[in-house]
């Protein structure tokens, strides 16, 4: 047996592998921020109330496709945090 034939062979399996567990880890967020955009389509109104002293104020700004259910993980912890 050649092994240098085979080594080749199980790189390209491994580098195909991971780029198909890298497209489902993406495509699952994809639809996680699309169901929460859909469920909470409406954002909530302690993200504009709820400032405290000495804070700053951030704005999170969603991609072009993108609802602003996917930064509502992300808007909680800021906001539960003051800001």
């Amino acid at each position: 047996m050649n092994t240098d034939t085979q080594a080749p062979s199980l790189n390209v399996k491994l580098v195909v592998v991971k780029k198909i567990i890298n497209w489902v880890i993406d495509y699952t967020y994809m639809i996680h921020g699309s169901v929460t955009g859909l469920l909470h389509h409406k954002a909530p109104a302690h993200y504009l109330g709820h400032i405290q002293e000495g804070k700053v104020p951030i704005i999170l700004i969603p991609g072009v496709l993108g609802r602003w259910g996917f930064l509502k993980n992300l808007g909680d912890k800021i906001s539960l945090e003051g800001h």
